[in-house]
């Protein structure tokens, strides 16, 4: 049930249980998202940039548009560094 299907850029293991919510009718798993963005950007680096699911969480909306902007941006590098992207202009 926990078998690794794959294993991201990181070496974030991809179980296929939650890989199973691609059925139809059923809820797609957060872990699915956060996979297939980071195949799109390694594969379409050139046309795009996704974001990853977790680049803001449930108590950041709690917090200031000033500390939110600070750990958007905190995250943004993660997602830059996962794409092989130096700057969000390239």
């Amino acid at each position: 049930m926990w078998d690794t299907v794959f294993k991201t850029t990181r070496g974030v293991p991809v179980m296929r249980s939650p890989l199973e919510s691609l059925m139809p009718g059923i809820e797609l798993h957060i872990l699915v998202i956060s996979a297939g963005t980071e195949l799109r950007n390694y594969e379409e680096s050139i046309t795009g940039l996704l974001c990853s699911v977790n680049m803001l969480n449930e108590n950041d909306y709690r917090q200031s548009e000033e500390t939110r902007s600070t750990t958007f941006a905190e995250n943004m590098g993660s997602v830059l560094l996962s794409a092989d992207v130096k700057n969000i202009c390239d």
